[in-house]
């Protein structure tokens, strides 16, 4: 009774520990995107911060087992609890948070924080390797330790759902008192359990000298050979499922909104397949060693097309492929486990091990996918990539009838035929070499789909010859003349012909000049846009205007002397290339006809929350790639906006998207705070000019300016049309 009445604590306490260590992962990105403009890669920094604390914490929880006699182990375990409890916990300060240097702002901040984590993070281990203990201890007893790792998982889940559904019905204060207090009392049981361990490792020290070992041997395999292919296979196994999980939750949240669900349901997919693949389930035998190549050539394909796909195809496509690649190597992981025997000696060593090699895999995922990938690649190539390298990790031997795939040897001999046929591609379609380049990406990206499909060597040597040489040839013609990856999107500067040149974030263009007109405004500020109407009617009697968003600087061009603008830019990046006249000359040449150009780096949502002197008008247009930063279109955002525009002033939000209409939010903002709402929407009218949709909410007028507020109502009223709650 007593035993079964450990076990259940042990799993009560577990459980604890789990919701409360993926807990803290959304608070924390609550806490980051205001400060960092909405970020689509706050979260995977987020996710490797915490991954990097599981490490810790199974590294802890290796050594002890590893290294230190198992009385020994429960004593400091009981000391560092009751130091957790006495101990106080606080984040670092929130104002070193710099986007420049985000990664090492972000450590300072959230360092506090490590020792209640790793400490929280080795429980599941621990507690795994005591459940083997107790196997010892009542002989016939057979509990698989691998059931606390099923329920750690589905702990997680619930906290990522229970946050999602319930995070915002009580502030973050409110949260992290709460969570500080459940901490401290799991400290409190983790030292009860750990001292009830203790005595029960007394009393079996005389009758079992497994537990006076001073340190227990790691079980080898047979050989070290096959040791060592053990531990590589549990290590790539478990690494390509974390870094596509980071790169395909910043791709997703970059090309439709940074919001919290567009984070939380790859995560989710990548617990529920831990948990169905450790509880050794398999509903669907068979057919997920067939179905998910195909689903991963297929989000291979949908990721070339990119924004051509409808977002419901590219978000269902995606996510699909992730869950059945990563059941598929969880899988993999599973059958590597160590049995749980009782009756093979160092097996809770080798479980520490086991545990720790799937952590140190998780945080080299998380690494290549979150610090190397940016450098590497000028987009978001690290998802395709991650999907080839599951296929090649990927073996699905696991019976005996499973056919061997064939081995992988490199056939020189190809490259030339194939580089010579590329070379004729391109030579015979010199007259227009950029259609050429597109349909040749689409053969480029064929023979690799191949490999995907097939595991073949020959297309996949193919495809990385052939990518490299349309890549070179690319950036030649397009004549890129700027190119980096910041933590929001990848940035070019391309000349796309002798007359134009265009900024491009991520895959949306964000501005335009005509280097032989150079004031004429493109892009989605032309004359006949939305924000060109309403700055050629009521621009001269704007004094001093706010813009959320530089991009090139396009609005200076309808200001003339005397006028003022302030631009809140978040990333540094953009302030930097609208500023340099070899590139862009919309914000120089605004400052020669005497208009004042201000630059703000920081948001714009706490920005202006500190800003003094009220603006005429604000306008907005903050994207980030395609992704619109959601945090400023709330009501804590608007009510801020209130403050900052004068009685008659116009807010002007652009919300172009192909992925989100954001339409109906705006217009429901505008009902609960009784402004006007009006949008235009308007088509390509010319080379470089966008279709574009502009919302309007207009700032009740009262006394001497009812006037001024008026001649705007009757002007949007005759332009635009009303907003609609629903569409």
């Amino acid at each position: 009774m007593q035993t079964k009445i450990h076990r259940w604590l042990l799993a009560a306490t577990l459980f604890t520990s789990s919701l409360l260590l993926f807990l803290i992962q959304p608070m924390v990105a609550k806490i980051l995107v205001p400060k960092l403009g909405g970020a689509a890669g706050v979260w995977s920094y987020c996710l490797l911060f915490f991954q990097t604390t599981l490490l810790l914490g199974y590294l802890y929880s290796f050594g002890m087992r590893r290294y230190i006699p198992p009385k020994t182990q429960v004593l400091i375990h009981i000391f560092l609890c009751c130091l957790a409890i006495f101990a106080p916990i606080s984040f670092g300060n929130f104002s070193k948070l710099d986007s420049a240097s985000f990664g090492t702002s972000f450590l300072q901040v959230f360092a506090p924080l490590t020792l209640p984590l790793v400490l929280i993070a080795s429980l599941s281990t621990l507690f795994q390797s005591w459940i083997i203990d107790q196997n010892r201890f009542n002989t016939g007893s057979k509990h698989s330790p691998y059931l606390l790792y099923v329920i750690s998982n589905l702990a997680c889940l619930l906290a990522l759902g229970g946050y999602l559904v319930f995070g915002g019905l009580s502030s973050l204060h409110v949260q992290w008192d709460l969570w500080v207090s459940t901490y401290q009392g799991l400290m409190i049981i983790t030292a009860c359990i750990a001292c009830y361990q203790f005595f029960r490792w007394k009393e079996h020290t005389k009758s079992e000298p497994y537990f006076r070992n001073n340190k227990v041997p790691i079980e080898s395999c047979t050989e070290p050979k096959q040791q060592k292919k053990w531990a590589l296979a549990v290590l790539a196994e478990s690494a390509v499922p974390a870094a596509l999980l980071c790169a395909l939750s910043t791709y997703l949240t970059t090309w439709t909104a940074s919001i919290p669900t567009m984070w939380l349901i790859p995560l989710s997919l990548y617990l529920i397949a831990y948990m169905l693949a450790f509880s050794n389930l398999n509903p669907l035998p068979g057919l997920i060693e067939k179905a998910w190549p195909t689903a991963a050539s297929i989000a291979v394909i949908v990721y070339i097309l990119g924004h051509k796909v409808p977002a419901p195809i590219v978000l269902t496509v995606h996510l699909s492929a992730f869950f059945l690649i990563c059941m598929g190597l969880h899988k993999q992981v599973y059958r590597s486990r160590p049995l749980s025997d009782n009756k093979q000696d160092g097996q809770e060593s080798k479980l520490s091990f086991y545990y720790l090699l799937i952590a140190i895999g998780s945080v080299a995922g998380s690494l290549l996918a979150t610090l190397v990938a940016p450098h590497i690649f000028d987009s978001f190539y690290e998802v395709p990539a991650a999907s080839v390298l599951a296929r090649l990790v990927y073996n699905p031997i696991h019976k005996k009838n499973h056919k061997v795939p064939a081995q992988v040897k490199t056939q020189l001999k190809w490259v030339p035929l194939y580089l010579f046929g590329v070379w004729l591609w391109v030579s015979f379609n010199k007259s227009d070499l950029n259609i050429a380049i597109d349909n040749l990406s689409y053969i480029i990206w064929l023979p690799l789909l191949l490999a995907l499909a097939f595991r073949r060597p020959k297309p996949i040597l193919i495809a990385a010859t052939g990518y490299f040489l349309l890549l070179s040839h690319q950036l030649w013609q397009e004549k890129t003349l700027f190119h980096d990856r910041s933590l929001y999107a990848p940035i070019s500067v391309k000349q796309v012909d002798s007359q134009m040149r265009e900024l491009v974030n991520g895959e949306t263009i964000h501005g335009r000049q005509n280097l032989s007109d150079l004031r004429t405004p493109l892009s989605y500020y032309h004359r006949k846009s939305g924000m060109g109407l309403f700055l050629k009617r009521f621009g001269p009697e704007l004094k001093d205007i706010a813009m959320v968003g530089l991009g090139v600087g396009t609005i200076s061009t309808y200001l003339e002397k005397g006028q003022s603008i302030t631009y809140f830019e978040i990333d540094p990046e953009i302030i930097s290339l609208a500023q340099k006249e070899n590139l862009f000359t919309f914000v120089s040449d605004a400052e020669k006809r005497g208009v004042h150009n201000e630059l703000v780096l920081g948001d714009a949502r706490l920005s202006l929350e500190s800003w003094q002197k009220p603006f005429d008008s604000l306008l907005l247009d903050a994207f980030q790639s395609s992704s619109i930063p959601v945090h400023l279109m709330t009501r804590e955002a608007l009510a801020i906006y209130d403050r900052q525009i004068n009685a008659g002033g116009v807010l002007l939000f652009h919300i172009s998207n192909k992925y989100l209409d954001f339409e109906s939010v705006l217009a429901a903002h505008g009902r609960g705070m009784n402004w006007p709402t009006y949008i235009l929407r308007t088509g390509k009218f010319g080379p470089g000019m966008d279709p574009a949709s502009w919302v309007a909410m207009i700032k009740p007028a009262k006394h001497k300016s009812i006037k001024t507020y008026q001649d705007k109502l009757d002007w949007f009223d005759k332009n635009w049309k009303a907003c609609l709650l629903y569409t």
